[in-house]
């Protein structure tokens, strides 16, 4: 009996020190093949640019379209491991629905003048390794485009039943101008070692215009990290003002639109929704005093603009809130803001359709 306990025992040993060891592998290659962004970097301005003519806005009235595509991978029909679920991919039948419906919809909004997108797959198994961008690109003809890459794992394990795999995406500005100059910047990391080595690094890309007024007009894509820290909120959100106000300073003009993940300013004294949507709030809502006075926050606070991924939607019972919106200086007025209420039948959220004047 003694010897027999003695050979489990030693089996179990044997399997822990083999997982214990699979697992130092595991995380050394991690930690080799790390992405690790530079903290500025300068992205081209690519794509069908030989279709572009015009240098310079030379109207004060221009309409701008942001929308998170989730990959093409968080439609209705699906819930997301990393968010409460157990699924990190549709079936190619779900997921060939949702990238059409996606192109689909561009093709609708081409009309607009900018339009930002987050969460572009280039290069990845949970999209059949697609090239997003390209296809985006591709459906619209009358745009040029630039590309921010901000989340770069070589494979992820999780979860081990359906390991999610490769992942390459970012964010996508296209745009019907010549762009003066492109930037990307990368926030600061504030995730712990191993939890970073499977996390996106997030980033804001700037693209700048030259105005008839030989003013800029500044737009910032930017797509912030989920999570319920407000220290890791907070370092991303201070990185963006100095910059953004650095720029209203030198007299430009600036617009930032794009995945917040975090609730407006103010949102939880907000009367919102005109339909009984079950609402829920980020942790984190931005602090009212977070601009200087007279930068405004603009977003529709008739229709949710993202859905919780816990489980499938439905509209009587998934939660929903505002995270997708915008803030512009004070040189800016805003005519009109709407989110198209696509009940998430593509993206596990709507896209948000904004359009200004200058002042």
């Amino acid at each position: 009996m003694r010897s027999f306990v003695k050979k489990i025992l030693r089996i179990f040993l044997i399997v822990l020190i083999s997982i214990l060891y699979l697992f130092g592998i595991y995380l050394l290659f991690l930690s080799i093949t790390d992405y690790k962004p530079q903290k500025i970097e300068s992205p081209d301005q690519i794509g069908n640019i030989g279709n572009i003519e015009n240098n310079q806005i030379i109207y004060d009235e221009f309409t701008i379209l942001s929308w998170n595509i989730g990959h093409a991978g968080l439609s209705k029909e699906m819930d997301f491991y990393y968010y409460g679920g157990k699924n990190t991919k549709p079936s190619i039948e779900i997921y060939q629905k949702n990238l059409n419906g996606i192109l689909n919809m561009l093709v609708t909004y081409s009309y607009v003048d900018f339009i930002l997108l987050q969460d572009v797959d280039v290069f990845s198994d949970r999209s059949y390794y697609s090239n997003q961008e390209k296809l985006v690109s591709d459906f619209l003809p009358d745009f040029a485009f630039t590309f921010a890459l901000n989340y770069d794992v070589k494979y992820d394990l999780l979860p081990l039943y359906a390991p999610m795999g490769r992942v390459k995406a970012g964010l996508q500005t296209l745009m019907k101008y010549k762009s003066v100059e492109i930037k990307k910047f990368a926030y600061s990391s504030c995730f712990n070692y191993p939890k970073k080595l499977l996390m996106p690094d997030q980033c804001f890309l700037v693209t700048k215009y030259l105005l008839k007024n030989k003013k800029q007009l500044i737009l910032i894509n930017t797509h912030n990290s989920i999570v319920d820290d407000h220290i890791i909120n907070n370092h991303e959100l201070e990185e963006l003002k100095l910059y953004a106000v650095s720029e209203y300073i030198k007299g430009n003009y600036v617009i930032i639109g794009g995945g917040w993940n975090m609730n407006p300013p103010n949102f939880s004294k907000v009367k919102v929704f005109t339909k009984e949507y079950p609402l829920f709030h980020f942790r984190n809502e931005i602090v009212a005093n977070y601009m200087p006075y007279n930068w405004k926050w603009v977003y529709d606070s008739e229709t949710p603009s993202c859905r919780r991924t816990n489980k499938a939607y439905d509209i009587s019972t998934t939660a929903t809130t505002i995270s997708d919106f915008y803030l512009i200086s004070p040189n800016i007025e805003i005519l009109n803001i709407r989110n198209f209420d696509l009940n998430f039948e593509f993206s596990n959220h709507n896209p948000v359709l904004m359009n200004v004047k200058l002042k």
